[in-house]
């Protein structure tokens, strides 16, 4: 995960752009999804919205609304202070939009966004345990249900499970079927395409890293992704032994 930017010091900033990543399923709620805020009209009437989709790509929450409305918000500083979005300084932001698969990336979430409408599944925040409004006040923003747009696995497109537990895939090494689902997308998504998931996915365990590499073998620029990864975390655990 990029180094994020804590609220304090965007506070103490009297200008400048804010972005944000999409940072929910590393936290503890695990959720997958869009990340929606709403952010207080200063006109009055239903708040503006915010949305920070699921994606490793960093989001430009100041493109279309005012920096100070956005800080003034208490969706988003809860947002922030859940763990469901990080704010980032626009170097990184600018460092995240140049590497390998950036662009295919975007693509993506252009035909995703045109989707959003046809979403299979809405749940609120409040479904997954996590208070996102306040149920005193009255501002724009406390009458705006915070919520996650959960469309299909991750975005993509699903597998059968019944297929796969027919296959024996299923209870292969302890795997959660979702993330077999997962993994099973990618064997026939391109290269690029696979590798771009597995970022926007967010939290993978070890063994899930190892399981990707090996069933991605011939993806190329995944499967050399998938290899820094695990040579990251076995140069950790060597450190830690002295």
């Amino acid at each position: 995960m990029p180094k994020l930017v804590p609220l304090s010091e965007l506070d103490a900033q009297t200008s400048g752009e804010i972005w944000v990543i999409n940072t929910a399923a590393q936290s503890i709620y695990e959720i997958r999804g869009n990340i929606v805020i709403g952010i207080p009209n200063v006109r009055g009437g239903e708040p503006e919205v915010l949305t920070v989709q699921q994606t490793w790509l960093p989001v430009l929450a100041t493109a279309e609304i005012p920096r100070q409305r956005i800080l003034e918000s208490t969706q988003f500083r809860k947002a922030v202070a859940k763990g469901l979005i990080g704010c980032i300084s626009t170097e990184t932001a600018a460092r995240m939009m140049r590497q390998e698969g950036a662009r295919e990336e975007q693509r993506r979430l252009l035909g995703v966004a045109q989707q959003v409408k046809q979403a299979t599944r809405q749940r609120t925040i409040a479904d997954s345990n996590v208070e996102m409004i306040s149920t005193g006040g009255n501002r724009d923003d406390d009458r705006f249900d915070t919520r996650v747009d959960v469309i299909g696995t991750d975005g993509h497109s699903t597998v059968n499970v019944a297929e796969l537990a027919k296959g024996g895939v299923e209870a292969e090494g302890g795997y959660g079927s979702a993330f077999l689902m997962f993994a099973e997308t990618l064997k026939t998504d391109g290269d690029i395409s696979s590798m771009n998931a597995i970022k926007s996915r967010g939290k993978l365990k070890r063994k899930e890293i190892r399981y990707l590499a090996r069933t991605l073998a011939h993806h190329p620029k995944t499967s050399k992704f998938l290899k820094a990864q695990i040579t990251k975390f076995e140069a950790r655990d060597r450190a830690a032994q002295g």
